[in-house]
Formats: structure tokens, C-alpha cells, sequence
């Protein structure tokens, strides 16, 4: 049987609705003194005394200063021939270090925070331009070729044959533990709605490792319907399906730890960033058109943006990261990381025509449903579970506009949201929220979050399990208050696809 080899290709899908939303950056302080450190230097010295002079973005400079100790005395000659013991040496001075630098800071600028300082210390003078190319090295450890295997009927001139179609796609590494290695990619990678089969999932999942690439090919024999065998050589890593989201088009595999450390000792596991902006540096590493791991670069164009996609044959508006980094067919599940080599977002979706429209799955996302996926998997589930719809909260936002932090250089949407509606008989009823509400943070167990954009509510969602506390704060009428603590039951929650 002939190799039924094919590409999965990005579509290009309609943009039903555009929206420009909040990067998941944390607040800056309120001071608007602090000012950036320039360079650090010693510049004198008297003495034990040594003086430094700190210089600033803007020209100023301050001094401090540190006390050296001084080397002990050597002892005097001993009697009778005998030499005395060298005297003690004194003590050094103590090192140039955070708290010091800190003191200076501050004297200068009285009302940074110590967030300010270190943001100002740890971003300037640095020399970065060899940084991208070593975090770039680092990324391919944890980045992999996936091809998945499904059985297809496809007409061919006046007949119909039902073959193996095998397709390509790419993955990052999520976690390494002793047993397994865990996988995310797409939901769209491993799942084909043209599969002949029930079951429209890959029959068959192969990974490679970056350096220890290799294609399938035909192994001259056929299943027992008659598909096509292919084989994947000595560097092929089998893989199964763990769980998946099709609402999140996010996938999660797994593969043994001792057979892809057999393949690299050195695969790492991906380290997520903690925002993303618009103007940051968005660098892609998939597996276009299925010839190998490549890389691709560009920047974030819009931070938040809604895209209606079909990924099992239900179309569905995703929030997405608008990216202008070159993207194409087998690029979806690979990872879009920032100039520090951490995951910003998963690669899932593109224009055909314009290479500087793309789209992947924001951080948050990819974050929590993964997350949730691997709490399910554990219960035995490859499904997921959310309680958006028994909480009973319609939102809307209010007041949206950006603020710019000149401290940490980077900027954010930051909207009121505002309770619309609430549900009969839901859980928002229930503990006492009421529509024009607005909601501050929401707390789930012990780790509070505060919600800077309505849509953060359903990113939060997918954290909420049975048995889970959650605790609501808003404001009403000026005044902040909190809801009761609500203990999550199995009845609140309803099957994601």
C-alpha cells in the first residue's frame, strides 16, 4: 500500500470576533520616582573605606560606602630565638550586597517598594545579547516532532480505498516524572474528524526528539483491516493519549521517562512564564510541514483576541494570542516562548495567506487546563469537568483601559467586571452575589486571584474541582466584601468536551 502521507495544515479560519485583552502581568507599585539603575561601581577608596557610586537611567548617581576590616598585625619575635606567632588578621569588610544596595536605593527614591529596586537593579546593565541563542538551546530540549496515525477512506479516481493517513504536528515537554514524561499538544494533532474509525483518535502517537529526528516508513505489511504498517526506527518514542480538551484545543500525552531518556538524557521539561505583552519577543519551535524541527520568530501583536475554529467539528470562538511569527502546517502544539526561552503560549492556528496572522493558546490557558487534564487523568477520566455553568455568573467589564508601568516597562488592559446576571438556584445565588456586583478576586483553597479582565472567571474554572473551597471577593455600593465559603460538590460540575 502506497504511504498516505499528509500534512495537517493550519487553516485559515474566519475571525468572528477581535478583542484586545490584558496580558497576565503582575501590578506595578504606585511610586512614580523610582528610577532604573544604570551601573554600580567603585569609585574610591580611603583607607578601609571604599566608596561606590550607583548611576541612574536618567544621569543622577548617589553614593554609599563599606568599612574594610583590617589584616591583624604580625606578632613580635619570640625570646630566645624563638619566633612569635603572626597576629590574627582582622576581619573583612562585609560584601557589596542586596540589603546595602537596597538602603542606597532608597535613600535616593523614598517611595519605591522593594519591587521597584529589584526590578530597576536586576533589568538594566546587562549585557543580553548572547541570552536569546542560549535560552533558545535550552527550549529545544523540551521540544518534540509528533506524528499520529488514523484510519481513513479517501476516493481515489473511481474507487475508494481505506488506508493508514498519518499527519505531523509538535509538542513540548510539561513535566518528567520518574515513570512518565508528560506531553502538551494540540487537541486538533490527535484528533481527525475524517477517521473512518468510532473512535476519531490517533490510533497511534510517535514522538522525536530535536537532533534525533526521523520519518515513518512503510514496513511492507498491513493490519488486520488491511491499513498500512509503518515504522518509526530506533528513535521513535511511542506515546498514548492522556486526556484532551477540545474547548481549549489542548492535548495532553505521555511516554515512558526511561525510553525518551534513553533517546537524550538532557530532555527538560518547558518552565512557563508569568505574563506576556504586546511587543514581546514571540519565538515559535514546531515542525513545519513535517521536515523537522525549526524555529521561527516574531513578536506578540495582540495579547488577547477571540477567533471562532473548529477542532472536532464544532466550531467554537477561542481566545487566542495574535502572534505576526511565521507559522505552518505542523506547527500546531509546538510551543511560542519570549526572548528568556519560557512558554508564553502553544502554536494551534494561522493564515494560510498571510504569514503575519497566527494565533496560540495563552499562557493561563494552557496552564490550568493542563493542569486539570492530569487531575482528571489521575481519577481515571480523559475528560474534563468545569463548573462555569452551576456557579450561574453572566459578566460584563466596564471602565477597560491600559496602564503602563514605567517601573518594570510593561503594560496591561485592566477592566471592572461587573456581575450581569445571576442564576436561579446557582452557586453565585447561593452565597449571596447579586447583579451590578463587581468581582474583586476569587479564591480557590488557599490561593486567592485577582481578576483584572472578565474573561479570567472561566480561565479560573478549569482549577475547580469537587471538593474544592472557593470564596468570592466584590465590591457593592463602595464597600468590599466576601462571600461564605462555598465547598464545591460533584453535582456543580458538568462535562467539558
Amino acid at each position: 500500500m502506497s504511504f498516505l502521507r499528509k500534512i495537517k495544515k493550519i487553516a485559515a479560519f474566519a475571525i468572528t470576533l477581535a478583542i484586545c485583552c490584558a496580558a497576565f502581568c503582575s501590578c506595578g507599585s504606585n511610586t512614580e520616582e523610582a528610577n532604573s539603575v544604570f551601573s554600580i561601581e567603585k569609585t574610591g577608596s580611603d583607607g578601609l573605606v571604599d566608596t561606590y557610586t550607583i548611576t541612574y537611567a536618567d544621569g543622577s548617581t548617589s553614593t554609599f560606602t563599606i568599612k574594610n576590616g583590617a589584616d591583624g598585625k604580625d606578632g613580635a619575635d619570640g625570646k630566645d630565638g624563638q619566633d612569635g606567632q603572626d597576629g590574627n588578621d582582622g576581619q573583612d569588610g562585609k560584601d557589596l550586597d542586596v540589603e546595602m544596595l537596597f538602603e542606597a536605593y532608597i535613600e535616593r527614591y523614598p517611595n519605591a517598594t522593594y519591587e521597584d529596586f529589584l526590578n530597576a537593579v536586576l533589568s538594566i546593565n546587562v549585557d543580553d545579547s548572547s541570552n536569546e541563542e542560549i535560552h533558545l538551546n535550552k527550549i529545544l530540549y523540551s521540544s518534540l516532532k509528533v506524528y499520529t496515525e488514523f484510519t481513513e477512506r479517501a476516493r481515489y479516481g473511481y474507487s475508494y480505498i481505506t488506508d493508514t493517513a498519518v499527519y505531523t504536528g509538535a509538542a513540548v515537554v510539561y513535566s518528567i516524572e520518574s515513570d512518565y514524561t508528560y506531553l502538551i499538544t494540540n487537541y486538533h494533532v490527535i484528533y481527525d474528524t475524517a477517521a473512518s474509525t468510532q473512535s476519531k483518535f490517533a490510533k497511534k502517537i510517535t514522538c522525536y526528539l530535536y537532533g534525533s529526528e526521523a520519518e515513518p516508513y512503510s514496513s511492507g505489511k498491513t493490519d488486520e483491516s488491511g491499513c498500512t504498517i509503518y515504522e518509526y526506527g530506533e528513535y521513535g518514542i511511542d506515546c498514548a493519549y492522556v486526556g484532551g480538551c477540545a474547548a481549549a484545543d489542548i492535548a495532553v500525552l505521555k511516554c515512558q521517562t526511561n525510553a525518551i531518556k534513553a533517546i537524550n538524557e538532557n530532555v527538560a521539561a518547558i518552565e512557563f512564564a508569568n505574563s506576556y505583552q504586546v511587543g514581546q519577543t514571540a519565538i515559535a519551535v514546531g515542525n513545519p510541514n513535517g521536515e523537522g524541527i525549526s524555529v521561527t520568530e516574531g513578536i506578540v501583536s495582540v495579547d488577547n483576541e477571540f477567533i471562532s475554529l473548529s477542532v472536532d467539528g464544532t466550531t467554537r470562538d477561542y481566545r487566542s494570542i495574535r502572534i505576526d511569527t511565521a507559522l505552518y502546517g505542523g506547527n500546531s502544539g509546538g510551543g511560542l516562548y519570549n526572548d528568556e526561552g519560557k512558554l508564553i503560549g502553544i502554536a494551534n492556528a494561522g493564515s494560510v495567506d498571510d504569514q503575519n496572522i497566527n494565533y496560540a493558546i495563552p499562557l493561563n490557558i494552557v496552564k490550568n487546563v493542563t493542569e486539570s487534564i492530569l487531575y482528571y487523568a489521575e481519577m481515571g477520566s480523559t475528560q474534563l469537568y468545569i463548573a462555569n455553568k452551576r456557579l450561574g455568573l453572566t459578566v460584563r467589564s466596564e471602565n477597560s483601559k491600559y496602564v503602563y508601568d514605567e517601573t518594570t516597562s510593561s503594560g496591561k488592559i485592566i477592566e471592572k467586571v461587573i456581575i450581569q446576571e445571576i442564576t436561579k438556584d446557582s452557586i453565585a445565588e447561593g452565597i449571596g452575589l447579586s447583579a451590578e456586583d463587581i468581582i474583586v478576586s476569587i479564591k480557590i483553597n488557599q490561593n486567592e486571584y485577582e481578576l483584572d479582565r472578565y474573561f479570567d472567571l472561566d480561565d479560573l474554572l478549569y482549577l475547580v474541582h469537587e471538593g474544592d473551597e472557593i470564596l468570592i471577593k466584590y465590591e457593592r455600593n463602595g464597600e468590599t466584601l466576601q462571600t461564605d465559603i462555598y465547598t464545591v460538590k460533584a453535582s456543580d460540575l458538568v462535562k467539558i468536551i
